[in-house]
């Protein structure tokens, strides 16, 4: 026997010991350490899914008020670390799906709803129920077993454990007195382990509200939910402290259907602004249909005879939003229609002129009929939703006339040509679009005879050549009474002022040269229409000009002539990302988004001005006109009137600007007589080109810049507080939404410090700079949504007013654009 025989079997079971422990520790890795590794990686997954379905919910509920669909993406499931020598289980996955909306059991319901006017022959007490649903996601976890159904329902999202249910938001349902109610459309199911990318379209959504109370009996609202008493009444918390909601009213009650129904009622005696929409996800969704017909106009207004009145009805679906398309008939009982039929636009609004009678021998009420369910005739219902009716009151316009004999006083036109042939010679280009006219009240018989705090109506025969605003006035100690003229278009408009004792006065003007109007005078605002995003202006006396451009992102400044054509325009983008710019009468496309191969930053502000850098790189002051945006590779451009595009770059092969990310435009920021061209920097700072050294162009960081959280929320440079530097306004989402502007380099102040001007605003939105009051001082143009997305503009105090048109009404904006 060899002595050392023995030594190879211990050296292999040594292996095999080994070889055993490495098969325990690796079969005890893929049995616990892997499991564990793929619970957190599930985990992780869980709550990102949740704040992606935060997201989804948030789309829903902030559909009123909203035009544009907005894709959510959902990660359904998610994927493993790879493993050299351990195995994963499959991929987990995730499912995603609609539930009720294919059930007519599943709806929400308001009872003993009541409104006025004409918007009361629908809202009238009744039952009103809309089809909704609900959104879940489930997960297939391989480990993570106990992980939450997350489900959207009646504006909560919330988990569903086995153990039972947590709110993961709010409920918009009852805020104070204002209502919000989004129907969920359509059908969605998808799972994977993937992504996905739902849309939430608008099917019917406006910034309508209605005022509604109680008929009498509380309001109820019914909804469906798979939520418990309990927790909606944590949920309706505040509400039902503030009295809002009853107390004692919430309750769930099983209907032995896949949702259980909600009720609660709202306190009575109370006004309530209702707002709803509806939204479609996924396939199978459902356009809405027109419900009932309302009046725009007011009804009893005042016409002279042979004079005309523009009526305007709005036809709405059942979430009180307009709707187009629908053919609207109306009918006059003495006086006539140019067009007995029309058409509502996006707005649902249809307009129909209205001629009064040639003569009457006294005041006299006549009555116009409106349908769109055919032709009023015999048989007409102004109480059913479909119909409207409303009453003109036509004035006969000879002096005496109405009083039935002689008149206390007499009413005369002061002519401001100074003539006494009751003419007036209204040129637009050379006196701008708006005149002042003044009336005389006073008693002939007396000497120094004035008639003091008379009321004077004022009224045209033809409101599409030129319309009057205040349409009544009192006259002062000196017995005049003043109305402004805002010319519409080209023409002969005969203005008559009335009184209530029948005195009257005519004066006809005659409108020339109304193509050549600057769209816009000084202390105008340019903003995008409410609900069809229209390129819009409102000036001082409220004369609004849309320009027949839709789904506006952005819109600039008026203060240039780019085409040559004799009038100023206004800069936009348009829904396809083009952009142009439009005087009062044409629209001009400057840079086509198709054929510009960087593209355009369609949603950021546009500025104007006259800056540029040329081939030399010298920066120069005297070029353009140019329109200044930000194209799709972040780049500051510049574009002119002949549609001719330029990057601000200093041309000798090295980048000026590296991004900008908002333009403001130009204005002498640093004190020195020559303007500069500001911008955001890729810092969000604030930072502007000026002539360095051999007049180069060079850029500079504005001071202690503030640093932006939305560089979009910024306007154009002006010296607010008379330094000699201009300012910049802007929103500091930094610092509770507060509206701020931003010093140059002017007497007193430091360059880059700041001056607040309001707190607490709602959106970091684009902002405007106009002298609104005509006090000499500069405001500050911005539309808040706290007002129901309604222009106002902020004195430098911080004082709020709303801006208006000329009838006195708030105008609406879309919030996304802001001013200019």
């Amino acid at each position: 026997m060899w002595p050392h025989g023995e030594r190879g079997q211990a050296i292999q079971i040594g292996a095999v010991l080994l070889f055993g422990a490495l098969i325990l520790a690796l079969a005890g890795y893929q049995a616990f350490v892997v499991p564990a590794q793929n619970e957190r990686v599930e985990f992780v997954h869980s709550q990102t899914v949740q704040d992606h379905m935060s997201d989804l919910r948030n789309a829903i509920v902030s559909a009123p008020g909203g035009q544009t669909p907005r894709s959510v993406s959902v990660q359904l499931g998610t994927q493993y670390p790879a493993r050299a020598v351990a195995i994963n289980p499959g991929p987990p996955t995730g499912q995603l799906r609609t539930t009720g909306t294919d059930d007519p059991s599943v709806e929400f319901g308001l009872d003993n709803v009541d409104a006025t006017g004409e918007t009361g022959d629908f809202w009238d007490g009744s039952t009103r129920t809309y089809r909704t649903g609900g959104l879940f996601y489930r997960p297939n976890y391989n480990v993570y077993t106990r992980a939450p159904t997350t489900a959207y329902e009646s504006s909560v999202l919330y988990n569903e454990f086995p153990s039972g249910t947590v709110a993961l938001s709010d409920q918009t349902l009852v805020d104070g007195t204002r209502i919000t109610l989004v129907a969920l459309n359509g059908s969605y199911d998808a799972t994977k382990a993937g992504t996905v990318s739902p849309d939430v379209r608008p099917l019917s959504s406006s910034t309508r509200t209605v005022t509604v109370s109680d008929d009498g009996d509380p309001i109820e609202l019914t909804l469906p939910t798979k939520l418990d008493e309990d927790t909606w009444e944590e949920l309706l918390d505040e509400e039902i402290d503030s009295g809002h909601v009853v107390d004692g009213s919430v309750s769930v009650t099983d209907t032995g259907g896949e949702f259980e129904t909600l009720s609660l009622e709202l306190e009575t005696g109370q006004q309530y602004t209702l707002q709803m929409a509806k939204v479609g996800v996924g396939t199978d969704v459902t356009e809405t249909d027109e419900a009932y017909m309302t009046n725009v106009s007011k009804s009893g207004s005042t016409v002279p005879e042979d004079g005309s009145e523009l009526l305007v009805v709005e036809v709405r679906d059942e979430y009180n939003n307009p709707v187009s398309g629908v053919t609207v008939s109306a009918d006059a009982a003495t006086g006539s229609l140019d067009d007995t039929t029309a058409q509502t636009g996006p707005d649902g609004r249809a307009a129909f002129l209205y001629d009064a009678p040639a003569s009457v021998s006294s005041l006299t009420e006549d009555t116009v009929n409106f349908s769109y369910t055919g032709a009023p005739g015999t048989g007409f219902d102004a109480a059913e939703p479909e119909n409207v009716n409303m009453t003109v009151e036509v004035q006969n316009t000879e002096a005496g006339g109405s009083g039935g004999g002689s008149t206390p006083f007499d009413v005369a036109w002061d002519d401001p040509d100074g003539g006494s042939n009751k003419r007036y010679e209204f040129d637009v280009e050379a006196e701008g679009a708006t005149t002042d006219l003044t009336a005389l009240v006073e008693n002939t018989s007396l000497t120094s005879a004035a008639i003091d705090d008379a009321e004077v109506d004022f009224a045209v025969n033809d409101s599409t050549i030129g319309t009057v605003s205040p349409g009544t006035d009192a006259t002062g100690s000196s017995g005049e009474a003043t109305t402004t003229l805002s010319a519409q278009s080209n023409g002969l408009v005969r203005v008559y002022a009335t009184t209530g004792g029948g005195a009257s006065d005519y004066l006809d003007v005659n409108i020339s040269n109304a193509g050549s109007a600057t769209p816009v005078a000084d202390g105008g605002v340019v903003y995008a229409g409410q609900n069809n995003g229209e390129l819009s202006t409102v000036d001082t006396g409220g004369n609004i000009v849309n320009y027949g451009v839709t789904s506006v992102t952005a819109t600039g400044p008026v203060e240039f002539d780019f085409v040559g054509g004799g009038d100023t325009e206004v800069p936009y983008i348009d829904g396809n990302g083009n952009l142009g710019v439009a005087n009062g009468s044409d629209s001009v496309t400057l840079v086509d988004s198709n054929s510009y191969s960087p593209g355009i930053s369609s949603s950021k502000r546009l500025a104007v001005g006259q800056a540029y850098v040329d081939g030399s790189g010298k920066y120069r002051t005297d070029g353009g006109p140019f329109v200044y945006f930000i194209n799709g590779n972040d780049k500051l451009a510049r574009v002119d009137g002949s549609g001719n595009v330029e990057v601000i770059d200093d041309n000798t092969g090295q980048p000026l600007i590296d991004t900008a990310q908002a333009v403001m435009g130009t204005g002498d920021i640093d004190d020195d007589g020559t303007v500069e061209l500001i911008y955001v920097n890729s810092n969000s700072n604030f930072e502007y080109v000026e002539s360095g050294p051999g007049n180069n162009a060079e850029t500079t960081v504005l001071g202690s810049s503030p640093t932006l959280n939305t560089p979009n929320a910024v306007g154009e440079p002006a010296d607010f507080d008379d330094d000699g530097a201009d300012e910049i306004p802007y929103i500091d989402g930094d610092d509770d939404n507060t509206m701020k502007y931003v010093n140059g380099d002017g007497a007193g102040d430091t360059a880059g410090s700041t001056t607040e001007v309001v707190r607490n605003l709602n959106n970091e939105i684009p902002v405007g700079v106009a002298d609104r009051d005509a006090d000499d001082d500069l405001e500050i143009a911005y539309v808040d949504s706290t007002g129901d997305d309604r222009l106002v503009y902020f004195d430098l105090d911080g004082t709020r007013t709303f801006v208006t048109d000329s009838n006195g009404d708030e105008v609406g904006a879309k919030t996304n654009t802001g001013a200019s």
